[in-house]
């Protein structure tokens, strides 16, 4: 009796040792996945039914423009490259006061529950300041297949690249053709024609 219990009980540890060593295994699996990414990302990607939604936000400068734009629902992370293109144009400490209003059209992908997948990126920014008037941005994508922000006057908005000269006319020089990020004007995106001007 005795040895058969004793069987048992060695038989039991066999396999329940098995199966904590394969938790174990798996566990460590997830953790590398987790770390160094799968080989199968596209499959697990797509097995999320992704989709992009543009999203859009409105409001009134209630203290500071980030804690406004969180309470309208953006994203901090998603307005990152927006404000940087806001600040150079504006001072976003001095020029943005209360009361000033704000709009805001981003795009978010977003899986089939509902999940928000990445960051969002602003396809156009507006603010009405009362100190520097209406500043907006809009994202162009142009014929090198960059996208940058511009200004309504054809003005870059994004900040200069390194290596960069400052001296550099920033207006719209070599663009010409190019595509409007902001889908707006109905269904798909929309050539623009932006002209050259003299220095």
């Amino acid at each position: 009796m005795k040895r058969a219990s004793l069987a048992a009980a060695f038989a039991a540890s066999l396999f329940l040792g098995s199966v904590s060593a394969c938790i174990a295994a798996d566990e460590a699996r997830a953790s590398e996945e987790r770390l160094l990414g799968s080989a199968d990302e596209a499959a697990q990607f797509a097995a999320y039914q992704p989709f992009t939604r543009e999203l859009a936000a409105s409001g009134s400068v209630s203290g500071s423009l980030d804690a406004s734009l969180a309470a309208a629902g953006v994203p901090a992370a998603t307005m990152l490259e927006a404000r940087q293109a806001l600040a150079g144009v504006l001072n976003l400490d001095r020029d943005v006061q209360p009361g000033d209003r704000f709009h805001v059209r981003y795009e978010q992908t977003f899986t089939a529950e509902g999940a928000a997948i990445g960051i969002g990126r602003v396809l156009w920014a507006e603010l009405r300041t009362k100190a520097k008037g209406t500043v907006a941005i809009h994202r162009f994508r142009t014929h090198d297949r960059t996208e940058r922000f511009w200004l309504a006057n054809g003005q870059q908005a994004t900040p200069l690249q390194p290596g960069r000269q400052h001296g550099h006319d920033r207006r719209a020089d070599g663009i010409g053709k190019g595509k409007r990020g902001d889908q707006m004007t109905g269904g798909g995106q929309t050539d623009v024609q932006v002209s050259r001007q003299g220095g």
